[in-house]
């Protein structure tokens, strides 16, 4: 009779475990930039396609890294910023009203009453192409908050 646990050969639950383990490790998520840090402005826009006018602020900026990259970025803009970004990024998607944003928006960037969604798809010559989703909010004319979501799939 064999002793239980003990010794011998690893037991299946083992080789189990860390089978699991390499398929799991393959499929890792990355958040942040391309060395760990925050991810960077020039990496998203590069990544995104979205060219931003001289006076855009940056509200915020977010990565996922794995097999798919998908980054989530808002910016404040006066009204014509809002058209400019949009036409210099050749965003040539229609934006219809939306009732809620598309997708989960960036932590501490509200979103008003008064949104339009749109989304098309960029290609990158030598790059997988990008879904890019942009939500326009001109709640406040003044300012202006463009929401982009860039992944690939």
């Amino acid at each position: 009779m064999r002793p239980r646990g003990g010794g011998g050969r690893p037991g299946r639950a083992l080789v189990a475990l860390l089978l699991c383990g390499a398929v799991l490790g393959g499929c890792a998520v990355e958040r942040g930039g391309e060395r760990g840090g925050p991810p960077q402005l020039a990496e998203a826009l590069d990544f995104s396609g979205i060219v931003l006018p001289a006076d855009a602020q940056v509200l915020g900026l977010d990565a996922e890294k794995g097999i798919d990259a998908r980054y989530r970025l808002a910016f404040a803009v006066d009204e014509a910023g809002a058209d400019r970004l949009l036409a210099d990024s050749r965003f040539g998607a229609p934006l219809v009203p939306v009732p809620s944003a598309p997708q989960e928006v960036l932590p501490g960037v509200p979103v008003g009453q008064e949104v339009a969604a749109g989304g098309d798809e960029l290609a990158r010559p030598g790059r997988p192409p990008v879904v890019r989703e942009v939500m326009v909010d001109r709640s406040d004319p003044v300012r202006v908050v463009v929401h982009v979501w860039a992944y690939t799939t």
